[in-house]
């Protein structure tokens, strides 16, 4: 099990990504659920660092990896505002970019690229929760043996 504390702020995300990829190296996970996870740790940690608070002090994020025998299920747990980030509405990508509204793009990425999210507010916390397949899905949706 992966299990990190990080202040809000960039040097601490970034030594977290880092040490993610060396975990989810020494545990032989593939190539496209090791860019999924960190992919995710980055989109969802900035986030809170940009909208979750209200003053300039430090808080913290807590953030956990561990692996079942078809996952990589990533935890996120911080003191911010509530926010679910499944109740936002996907962006339309179908509109012209210069009429698209600023944001929203990295969720949408990870709520795509995971197996499955929950969210819940409790004790004064947002808790997240991401499932990364370790196989990738083949061509015709069912999970590869590769």
């Amino acid at each position: 099990m992966f299990d990190r504390t990080l202040s809000n702020d960039v040097a601490s995300l970034v030594a977290a990504t880092e040490d993610l990829e060396q975990f989810l190296s020494r545990e032989a996970v593939g190539a496209e659920a090791s860019y999924a996870c960190t992919l995710a740790l980055e989109e969802v940690v900035t986030n809170v660092f940009k909208y979750a608070y209200d003053d300039a002090g430090v808080h913290a994020v807590r953030f956990t990896a561990q692996l079942t025998p078809d996952h990589v299920v990533l935890r996120f747990s911080d003191d911010g505002r509530p926010f679910d980030p499944l109740a936002a509405p996907p962006p339309d990508l179908a509109r012209p970019l210069e009429e698209r509204a600023i944001g929203g793009l990295g969720i949408h990425l990870v709520r795509k690229l995971a197996d499955a999210m929950e969210y819940e507010r409790s004790g004064g916390r947002n808790l997240l929760t991401a499932r990364f397949a370790l196989r990738p899905k083949a061509p015709n949706g069912s999970r590869s043996l590769a």
